[in-house]
């Protein structure tokens, strides 16, 4: 399993608003914030304007009217920022954060799970932004036991990317540009919608990780995005989150297609001569297809490999 998926299994919590709310501590953490980032030499206190905001997860957090170095937390987070233009303020990420390509270069602060907070705060941060797809909870204490202004997003569906994608333009000053991509993502997805089935929708078993078998179960992102393609998961029903999901069961299910990441392409190629996997129709058929490792981030990547897996399962790009 890629450390993205393998972050996904094990820390995106069932209802990450409420625990993430059981930890915070707004009162203590707005006194913290201003006198340890003094101490750290991030900005000149009486020269930066601060503000209260409430981040996706309903916690407040006092940060820069105009962050200028932030870390991030989450690839989809790296993503969202250079795509609104506050690329060259993004002074570190984590060790999964490949894309775009400036990101690579980068410094490193560790992983999502657990991010090395020396390397953090060696970066002299004003803002550091995590997401509830990939991070723990518990970055929350960390981050006030420090002193650094923590911003959580949660995107749980579609509509919750796109919300926190406004939420993130306006905390980084990019506004406008955020209200742009929007309708485009809002525009391309409506179109998604149109070019949909129509009468009877694929069947589609989406393996995040192929040996053992881990799908998205109830109340995923990746369902949604799905769904909203004109695309029926047939783990649509599991257990919430990510789990692992037996051969019998995806038998019983009959998925008229198998999809995965690019990464697991010739891991998803092997299932035609495994036991079991060799008696489905989608393999027997050769209905297998790898797309964008983007369909798996909460971030508009998502959209590019929507739009490429509908092609490939209409037949109108070749795998």
């Amino acid at each position: 399993m890629n450390l993205l998926t393998a972050c996904h299994a094990k820390t995106v919590p069932t209802k990450p608003r409420l625990s993430l709310r059981h930890l915070a501590t707004p009162k203590s953490g707005v006194v913290t914030v201003v006198i340890t980032l003094g101490l750290l030499g991030v900005q000149d206190n009486q020269a930066v304007s601060r503000h209260r905001v409430q981040d996706d997860v309903g916690r407040q957090v006092v940060v820069p009217v105009n962050p200028r170095r932030i870390v991030s937390l989450a690839p989809s987070v790296t993503q969202m920022l250079f795509d609104l233009g506050a690329g060259e303020r993004v002074v570190g990420v984590t060790d999964q954060c490949d894309d775009p390509p400036p990101a690579r270069s980068l410094p490193r602060v560790g992983g999502m799970v657990k991010p090395d907070w020396e390397s953090v705060v060696r970066l002299r941060p004003d803002l550091v932004v995590a997401s509830t797809s990939g991070n723990d909870a518990s970055l929350v204490a960390q981050s006030e036991e420090l002193g650094l202004p923590l911003y959580f997003m949660d995107a749980g569906d579609l509509k919750g990317l796109l919300n926190s994608l406004t939420h993130l333009a306006g905390l980084v000053g990019a506004a406008p540009r955020g209200d742009v991509l929007r309708r485009s993502l809002e525009g391309r997805i409506k179109a998604l919608q149109g070019h949909a089935w129509t009468g009877h929708r694929p069947r589609i078993l989406f393996l995040v990780w192929i040996d053992p078998p881990v799908v998205p179960g109830s109340g995923t992102f990746l369902n949604d995005a799905l769904r909203l393609a004109g695309l029926d998961s047939v783990t649509a029903d599991a257990p919430a989150g990510w789990p692992t999901y037996d051969l019998e069961s995806i038998l019983e299910q009959r998925p008229e297609w198998i999809v995965a990441a690019r990464h697991n392409a010739s891991a998803l190629a092997a299932l035609a001569g495994k036991p079991g996997w060799k008696d489905l129709e989608a393999v027997r058929s050769g209905r297998m297809v790898t797309v964008s490792e983007d369909i798996e981030r909460p971030s508009p990547g998502v959209v590019d490999a929507l739009e490429e897996l509908q092609k490939k399962i209409q037949g109108k790009a070749p795998e």
